[in-house]
């Protein structure tokens, strides 16, 4: 047996070449680990929630290398390919990412991967890379790469709907509304046309409210006044069926907005009188 040195390792020889395989692989596995284990780390892919900040929802979900160039002894040059994830319920346009480091060890030559649109639940893989130069001679840590993450809400409008609605049968009050109504006092049709008196005046003020006079409007109101009243002795729960009237009427931008503005011409008329006792018994007895 005799000794032999490899890069000023001793190795015995034993007349066979086994014991020089093992300690040589074992050195390159070694050598290997120090190696592989930070590259790892650089290109393992990232989670959601990984260092970035920006837009709701928006998150770098992985980090592909693209290219590897030696620069120097200890130096590298990376280029880096982003995919973007949407975990939110927006969409949104002009989606980037800006790159940055803390690493003193690290420089971010060109920082900045565009995404354009991105949907709820979509991933989409940057239309340009990044690339950043590492000085392998100093550890890194886990989040040497920060994201800042930017998109433009896409707003969605409702869509526009005619305020008078879908009226058939021409009665004055929208087809939808009457169907809820009908359902309501299927058994009682004295309640229902108090209802629909009340869906009516609502409607017939806040559709034609340019073209009524302020008498036209008083009257209206009180109209709908006195079949609150009819149907308040009659024991219904008149605020929560207002309630429930004038939401169902009232139901997109447009119709909230012709409702603020029949509610500003009446407080325009000044102090609103009830009808007299007369009148109101009058009309609960003739339903």
């Amino acid at each position: 047996m005799r000794d032999f040195s490899v890069r000023g390792h001793s190795v015995a020889h034993h007349g066979s070449a086994r014991s020089i395989s093992t300690w040589w692989t074992g050195w390159v596995r070694s050598a290997g680990a120090l190696l592989l284990g930070p590259l790892l780390m650089l290109f393992a892919a990232a989670t959601p929630g990984y260092a970035q900040s920006g837009s709701e929802g928006l998150y770098v979900s992985q980090r592909q290398l693209v290219e590897s160039k030696r620069i120097g002894r200890t130096g590298f040059e990376y280029t880096l390919r982003l995919t973007l994830g949407n975990s939110g319920t927006k969409s949104y346009t002009s989606a980037r990412v800006a790159t940055s480091t803390t690493a003193s060890n690290v420089q971010v030559v060109d920082g900045q991967a565009d995404f354009g649109t991105i949907g709820p639940g979509e991933q989409r893989v940057a239309s340009d890379d990044i690339v950043v130069r590492v000085d392998r001679a100093m550890a890194i840590t886990e989040d040497w790469l920060r994201y800042a993450i930017q998109g433009v809400p896409v707003v969605t409008s409702e869509p526009t709907v005619p305020l008078p609605g879908i009226d058939a049968n021409t009665n004055g009050v929208r087809d939808d509304v009457e169907a809820v109504i009908s359902s309501w006092f299927s058994s009682d049709s004295r309640k229902k046309v108090l209802a629909m008196d009340i869906a009516k005046a609502k409607q017939t003020a806040t559709v034609n409210l340019s073209e009524l006079s302020d008498m036209q409007v008083r009257q209206l109101h009180e109209g709908s006044v006195v079949a609150a009243i009819c149907l308040m002795e009659g024991g219904e729960d008149v605020v929560d069926l207002l309630a429930t009237i004038q939401g169902l009427q009232f139901n997109t931008p447009q119709r909230r907005a012709a409702m603020r503005a029949y509610e500003e011409r009446l407080a325009g008329l000044g102090l609103l009188t009830l009808p007299s006792d007369e009148i109101i018994a009058a009309r609960c007895a003739s339903v």
